[in-house]
């Protein structure tokens, strides 16, 4: 098998972790609003300044959160085990009823 062809193969595979990682961030974003939503309905006297810093330190949070499993998504989907990885993601966080 040429070079080109292995390259392509391993790009190939590895996008079969994208919708993964697009459910999981979807699903960490929708908890991070709703909740950032509930605070901010029971603080009506902040600021739009304040409300701002809220929603940056919530969403700074969810990126930290998710950047090591993200990462650990893409580089395991070069391999055989990324498929493995991303079925487990999926029934920890409940992924699958997304789809």
């Amino acid at each position: 098998m040429s070079v080109e062809v292995e390259k392509f193969c391993r790009w190939s595979q590895s996008q079969n972790v994208i919708p993964v990682i697009v459910s999981l961030k979807d699903r960490f974003e929708g908890i991070r609003e709703k909740e950032l939503q509930k605070t901010l309905a029971a603080l009506p006297g902040l600021s739009d300044k304040e409300k701002n810093a809220l929603e940056n330190l919530t969403a700074a949070i969810v990126n930290k959160i998710l950047h090591d499993p993200v990462t650990a998504l893409k580089q395991m989907s070069m391999n055989s085990e990324g498929d493995l990885l991303a079925d487990a993601v999926k029934k920890l966080f409940k992924l699958e009823q997304l789809e």
